[in-house]
């Protein structure tokens, strides 16, 4: 059993605008430079007024279409700077930013869409800012925290537009992607598909190379791992004892988003959260949890869309498998722990229960009994 997920070079890898080829962040080349200096991906203004709109970059790379991400640091909270998404940039006026944030001199953060405010949070030095397109939605971050969804979709070609107001602003570590990792690729669920066929096509990994893999980082959940991570759109998924489910940023490992489902425990002195594999069909991240519960998420923010409760695990039912998504329904099996019943040094588990949930209704029916546990809590 595993407590860690670790994460090695594989068929899934994030590729960007003037890819390295070695995994590590894209940074952003800056160009058209007015009354700034850049240093690597680092912008500061060293000349004009003060308190001018007057200073300002674009990045050599752009974005032609699909997915991407833009992100930056703030260098301090007492300076006014805008930085985002911007298609054709003229100079550098502000208001051409599509997608972006404007940071305050005042340490206020402002969501902003061709200069028209969307919303707002505090920062500081050191935070880290994020506007990921993803499936054409348009959402922003603050140190991996979901912060707003924007109601525009965006148009193509993109580019990082920064304009600096006072003197000696400064944004760093700033970069930009496009995801352009294979379907084919993927691992959306159990066994990678509906058919269970347990091979992703377009893989890097096989028999000759798996040996040579090594580790490339690792991040600690909060308990077991005993379920298959859900690897797709630059994003890892994978649940834990603990009762957590964790949602990794695939090129660097870092947590996006956790959610944190009900948890069990037997008489046996064993505790539970998930158990198995979730799976991501449709736009959602679907995954039980041992306590009998079916949920529902969105797999950018982690925020719940439903939950359902399909049985009673006072009464000795635990929920192990992965769910199964087809043609509408969504297919999931409860096993009974009759340890519940019987003394504790007794821990049997037998008997399954097939159960379908029509899950836009959210309607549970049992479908097949396969079977029932014996009089006796030793006999097989």
């Amino acid at each position: 059993m595993l407590t860690r997920i670790l994460t090695v070079s594989s068929g899934f890898t994030t590729k960007t605008i003037a890819q390295s080829g070695d995994g590590s962040t894209p940074t952003v080349t800056w160009i058209n430079l007015i009354n700034c200096v850049a240093n690597g991906s680092s912008l500061q203004k060293i000349s004009g007024r003060d308190d001018t709109s007057d200073a300002g970059a674009r990045s050599e790379q752009q974005i032609t279409s699909g997915d991407a991400f833009l992100e930056f640091t703030a260098a301090q909270s007492d300076k006014t700077v805008f930085c985002g998404f911007s298609r054709n940039p003229i100079g550098i006026d502000y208001a051409d930013i599509d997608f972006g944030f404007k940071l305050t001199n005042t340490g206020v953060a402002e969501v902003r869409e061709n200069n028209i405010y969307q919303t707002e949070t505090s920062y500081r030095a050191g935070d880290v800012f994020r506007v990921s397109i993803d499936g054409g939605i348009v959402r922003y971050f603050k140190n991996n925290a979901f912060l707003y969804t924007s109601f525009r979709s965006p148009s193509y070609p993109l580019m990082v537009h920064a304009t600096l107001v006072h003197l000696g602003a400064r944004i760093d570590n700033v970069s930009m992607g496009a995801l352009s990792a294979n379907s084919l690729a993927e691992w959306r669920m159990y066994q990678h598909d509906s058919a269970h066929t347990a091979n992703a096509t377009a893989s890097k990994i096989d028999a000759n190379n798996v040996s040579t893999l090594v580790e490339s980082r690792r991040f600690q959940a909060g308990g077991l791992v005993t379920g298959t991570p859900v690897v797709a759109r630059g994003m890892v998924y994978v649940g834990s004892w603990d009762g957590d489910m964790y949602a990794l940023r695939e090129s660097d490992g870092s947590l996006v988003w956790s959610f944190t489902a009900d948890t069990t425990s037997d008489n046996c002195g064993s505790n539970y959260g998930i158990d198995s594999t979730a799976a991501l069909v449709g736009g959602r991240l679907y995954f039980g949890s041992a306590a009998c519960t079916m949920y529902a998420l969105d797999p950018a923010t982690g925020q719940e869309i439903w939950r359902n409760r399909l049985a009673d695990p006072a009464q000795g039912f635990h929920l192990w498998s992965s769910p199964l998504v087809f043609d509408g329904k969504i297919y999931v099996s409860l096993a009974s722990n009759i340890a519940k019943r019987f003394a504790a040094s007794s821990c049997p588990r037998v008997s399954v229960s097939l159960l379908i949930s029509r899950f836009p209704l959210r309607a549970t029916a049992h479908q097949l009994s396969i079977r029932q546990p014996s009089s006796s809590p030793h006999q097989p």
